[in-house]
């Protein structure tokens, strides 16, 4: 089975340049349907450029809310917990296929559930690219944001593209002290950012 698990890494590593690929220990392979996995979630921490990324079937999104809702925590809650992982995931830098990682995806699936790109994206359908930024601020807190694009391409971004991407929704945010986010940041204190998004 792990030299089984291994092959599967090593193809869908090989189709993915520029990600280290892990699948995760309730997926077995031969089982399961990698092409119905096209909710793409991204994690990027903007102080450290630590950056993950995994998928899920689009009906997963609604699994794990009622997951968190059956543990008695609110969507506010869940979003908390959520801005906190994408932090110290950021701080630990676990290695791919981490438990940790895994959490850490559950967690921001359920609280992207509450945004409004949330709402505005699923009439159209949940397939594409989400990507949930954190901002660590100088006054030690994190503010998150989501964002969401579609590719027309299977699979994952590449990693240059995501962080293309992460530094043009990044520069909006940084420049319009108006926005919402603009005006969380400026509260904070300003954000800390690695050099990889400057």
């Amino acid at each position: 089975m792990k030299k089984e698990r291994a092959f599967f890494e090593q193809l869908a590593g090989a189709a993915l340049p520029g990600w280290d690929v892990k699948l995760q220990p309730n997926m077995t392979p031969g089982q399961m349907d990698l092409a119905s996995y096209t909710a793409r979630i991204y994690l990027v921490d903007t102080s450290t450029g630590w950056t993950a990324a995994g998928a899920l079937q689009p009906s997963g999104f609604a699994g794990l809310r009622a997951h968190f809702e059956a543990l008695r925590l609110d969507i506010g809650t869940v979003t908390d917990m959520a801005g906190q992982a994408v932090s110290q995931l950021g701080r630990d830098q676990p290695a791919p296929g981490s438990p940790e990682i895994g959490k850490g995806i559950e967690l921001v699936a359920a609280a992207l559930t509450g945004t409004q790109t949330f709402k505005t994206v699923q009439a159209s359908g949940l397939d594409g690219h989400w990507v949930y930024i954190g901002y660590r601020m100088h006054d030690a807190s994190t503010i998150c944001r989501p964002g969401f694009f579609r590719t027309g391409a299977p699979g994952f971004v590449d990693p240059g593209a995501l962080t293309h991407y992460v530094r043009q929704v990044m520069a909006h945010d940084l420049a319009s002290p108006q926005s919402s986010v603009g005006q969380m940041l400026k509260r904070a204190g300003g954000a800390i950012i690695a050099s990889d998004f400057k």
